[in-house]
């Protein structure tokens, strides 16, 4: 599983490609994304914090997820679990570990 940082003051906005330039990942040639979500627990506790933690999920290029990283803990790891459904139907997720600094 990717880590990845975030100062705890920064909003910003993050993509999750689901199939890369060269045509390789988990969608085929002509799959697009059609609905996206992203889903972020405190991985110690298991709390939910989507809420707080996440906004403007929306499916982005034809390939990508885009979403809004918000607020969080400094200090606080947390797993954020970005999932799609594509035009084929396949139900797809990738996971990363959120560490706040």
């Amino acid at each position: 599983m990717w880590t990845i940082e975030k100062p705890a003051y920064n909003e910003e906005f993050r993509t999750c490609q689901f199939r890369r330039t060269d045509g390789q990942g988990q969608l085929n040639s002509t799959e697009t994304v059609s609905s996206a979500e992203v889903v972020c627990a405190e991985r110690n506790t298991g709390a939910d914090t989507t809420l707080a933690m996440i906004s403007d999920v929306a499916p982005y290029g034809q390939t990508y997820v885009r979403y809004k990283l918000k607020a969080g803990i400094a200090g606080t790891v947390y797993i954020l679990s970005v999932r799609c459904i594509t035009s084929n139907g396949q139900k797809l997720e990738e996971r990363f570990l959120l560490k706040v600094i």
